[in-house]
């Protein structure tokens, strides 16, 4: 059958910077099946910004390498940093901002290059260009990045590199608080770091999100993995075109009932600081919150604050926090035990249930904070995520 363009450029593109990589098993002494590939494993930081918490890793570009912090993001794909000379505009950052000209192995995709056509075909929007390939990156937020596709020395490790790593050199940035200094993108995406490092790690990684500034988390491509440690619920493709981490959501458990709700897709988004729900999932893990925390008044609804829940965090820790039960429930039998940690967020002088409730619309976002001390498990290959209860450390 003849392939038409697009298709035929997605193939190459395929095979420039992935390989077929099959994923190999073997069996321990007792019969367990484990993950055997090789591994690099990357420290997430919590940082905070009023109270939010971001997830951050340190990278290194360039040779010779610089080194940033780039916000950990299951929920986008291009992995960008900001670049001189920030011709546009560069939000601060702790950081000096990357200098191409300071690292002999950078090289800009000429704008009409194979490899332009390339990128262009995974990418949206698509940007007309003269000199360099151009990108856009927009958040849905107050984060936004224009710039110049480029490759590059990548530094997972000071023993692991991708050389050649195909990622955004910001030129017109904004909306960082000087936490990060750029986004490093994990989506199911072919320019995505999972897809660009499968050839190495294959597509399997998982990772843990700490739960405060004196805690670590990782990040593990690859790996070798006890598969009967996990909990496993298949991922949804939402459309053709869709590429992002959704799981379906079945149901919400408390102490007082077991709600069953029709499939519904949630994206795991770690850059996100808020959960979406359903109505039906978010209104009976609200009853059962208000219920638990009945001797107090909540504050009146802040009109600039998402969240419809919340208590005064002074009077919570001095009359204590009795345990809230509440359970997510996901396809294939999957129960995620949310504890205090995840259903309560300070957030300075109020303490708030950080999910909002998702009255229309057809998928939801699970966030990072539900997910703290978790390892997730996001086997691409096998098109499943597995949960795991542990500490990060």
């Amino acid at each position: 059958m003849k392939m038409s363009t697009s298709t035929t450029l997605f193939i190459l593109f395929f095979m420039m910077i992935s390989s077929s990589y099959s994923v190999n098993f073997s069996a321990t002494r007792s019969g367990s099946l484990h993950f055997n590939l090789p591994e690099v494993k990357i420290p997430i930081l919590c940082k905070t910004l009023l109270e939010i918490p971001f997830y951050i890793v340190e990278l290194g570009f360039g040779t010779p390498k610089q080194y940033f912090d780039l916000l950990f993001d299951t929920g986008s794909y291009l992995t960008w940093i900001q670049c001189k000379p920030c011709e546009v505009r560069c939000f601060n950052q702790k950081r000096p901002v990357f200098d191409p000209s300071l690292s002999f192995s950078y090289a800009a995709i000429p704008c009409h290059s194979i490899d332009c056509s390339l990128v262009k075909s995974v990418t949206y929007p698509k940007l007309p260009c003269s000199i360099t390939c151009k990108y856009f990156m927009d958040y849905h937020s107050d984060v936004s990045s224009m710039g110049d596709f480029a490759r590059e020395v990548l530094h997972l490790s000071p023993n692991n590199v991708i050389p050649g790593f195909i990622f955004g050199c910001g030129q017109n940035n904004s909306g960082s608080p000087e936490i990060f200094d750029g986004i490093l993108g994990i989506q199911n995406n072919m320019l995505s770091l999972v897809d660009q490092a499968s050839s190495m790690y294959g597509r399997v990684f998982s990772f843990c999100l700490p739960s405060e500034p004196t805690s670590k988390g990782f990040l593990m491509l690859g790996g070798s993995r006890v598969l009967s440690q996990f909990r496993y619920t298949p991922l949804v493709r939402l459309s053709n075109s869709e590429r992002g981490y959704n799981i379906n959501l079945v149901g919400v458990g408390t102490v007082d009932q077991n709600v069953s709700v029709p499939h519904f897709p949630v994206l795991i988004d770690t850059g996100s600081r808020l959960s979406l729900l359903p109505s039906s999932v978010y209104v009976p893990l609200r009853s059962a919150v208000r219920k638990a925390l009945s001797k107090y008044t909540p504050i009146a609804k802040d009109p600039e604050n998402p969240f419809d829940t919340c208590y005064e965090t002074r009077s919570l820790k001095e009359g204590g926090i009795p345990p809230v039960d509440i359970t997510l429930q996901f396809e294939g039998g999957v129960d995620l035990k949310l504890p205090q940690s995840r259903v309560l967020q300070d957030l300075s002088l109020a303490t708030c249930i950080p999910i909002v409730e998702l009255k229309n619309g057809k998928s939801g976002i699970l966030g990072g904070i539900q997910l703290q001390t978790l390892e997730v498990l996001i086997d691409v290959a096998n098109s499943r995520m597995g949960f795991a209860e542990k500490k990060c450390g």
